[in-house]
């Protein structure tokens, strides 16, 4: 389904553009080497992110390019808005912008490729709304798989288009024993840390926006007191200060097919049909098969617990811990991968190093670990140990 979605928001994209005058695809140097199309979330005045998605020819996500994008109305008399990229997650680049007034603007963008390829596109015609839309949309909410027991996270996008300044205070999960509202954050020597954000707040100005996404703000679940598969729909109520509670519904989701479809524009998302959870979990697999495997180039990883040739109780959590060198899990886009007995188990990532597992029966076993990059591609040389539970 995710796969089918995230074709569909293209196509939209490129007839929206096509419409307006923007061009989906850029020709460098009389070539079409390149492809670079642009998404923003909002085109009301105020808070934006633009997403600006940047493929080769062959459709394969370019990641490190710096993008210096200049926003201008087609008339004089404004001051241009600048911004500035160089990081991106599948092609992805998510730059925070700001329409400061309403009409027909013109959105430039200036490419530097890693191999000091240059070329600029330019998007005409976008409309930008004066006025706001008067509410607060909350879109594109999904959460991240996990089994009783453990933590997970929802991710979402607000936008507050009321006159008035608001805040998300609060969160409630029926399936989650606890839930605050969280940040990701750089606590040194490669390491991501996780903490309340400051004051219990994620402020909302008036016409802005915040994303809530991997590696960044986001609404966490302590402790889930059922298994929450890919495919299931759970209700997230939030607590703003000045709208009050509002209930939207959270689709759990296979993390490596949102990176990209949490980061687009809703375009109806809640009205496309849910696929079962036998054809989530299919394209799940497809994508495990269809992951490559790249050299370590020094690179390591190392468990720290359990120590090998461990005995463990069943009813104990057994914390997989995990220390990197030379790779930086808290880079955006890197994360972890852990095996039980070649059995892929979890997707860690946000910067964590550890993980709990949960409800293993009594038993020996191989627990693996690999490093994986934004594109998926996983180091081939990992670490394991065997353990024992009784």
């Amino acid at each position: 389904m995710f796969k089918r979605f995230t074709i569909l928001l293209s196509l939209l994209l490129v007839l929206g553009l096509a419409a307006c005058g923007g061009r989906a695809s850029q020709q460098a140097d009389g070539s079409t080497d390149y492809e670079l199309s642009l998404n923003p979330m909002s085109t009301a005045v105020g808070e934006t992110v633009l997403m600006l998605t940047l493929n080769d020819n062959e459709g394969q996500p370019i990641n490190d390019a710096n993008l210096s994008i200049k926003g201008d109305m087609n008339h004089a008399g404004m001051q241009p808005v600048l911004a500035e990229a160089s990081q991106a997650t599948n092609g992805v680049y998510s730059v925070p912008f700001e329409w400061t007034m309403g009409g027909d603007w013109v959105v430039t963008v200036d490419v530097t490729l890693a191999d000091g390829t240059t070329f600029s596109q330019r998007f005409d015609g976008l409309q930008i709304s004066s006025e706001m839309s008067g509410n607060l949309d909350v879109t594109n909410v999904w959460g991240r798989p996990t089994t009783t027991g453990n933590n997970t996270a929802f991710y979402m996008n607000l936008n507050n288009g009321t006159a008035t300044a608001d805040a998300l205070i609060g969160a409630a999960v029926p399936a989650c024993e606890t839930v605050e509202l969280h940040e990701s954050y750089d606590a040194g020597d490669g390491v991501m840390g996780m903490r309340p954000v400051e004051n219990g707040r994620i402020a909302l100005t008036s016409g802005g926006m915040a994303q809530l996404k991997p590696g960044g703000l986001h609404v966490m679940c302590i402790v889930t007191t059922q298994d929450l598969a890919i495919g299931d729909e759970v209700d997230v109520t939030l607590n703003f200060e000045e709208a009050g509670e509002i209930v939207v519904t959270a689709e759990i989701a296979d993390p490596t097919t949102m990176m990209d479809s949490s980061m687009s524009m809703d375009m109806g998302h809640d009205e496309e049909e849910t696929a079962d959870d036998d054809h989530a979990d299919h394209e799940h697999e497809e994508h495990q098969e269809e992951m490559a495997t790249i050299p370590n180039n020094g690179a390591v990883i190392t468990i720290l617990a359990p120590a090998e040739g461990a005995t463990l109780n069943h009813q104990d959590h057994i914390t997989v811990e995990v220390a990197t060198e030379n790779f930086d899990l808290s880079q955006e886009g890197n994360h972890w991968h852990i095996y039980l007995n070649d059995e892929a188990y979890e997707m860690v990532e946000d910067g964590a190093t550890s993980y709990d597992l949960h409800d293993l029966e009594a038993g020996e076993y191989v627990i693996k670990v690999t490093m994986s990059n934004a594109d998926h591609d996983e180091l081939e040389d990992g670490a394991s140990v065997t353990i024992t539970v009784e």
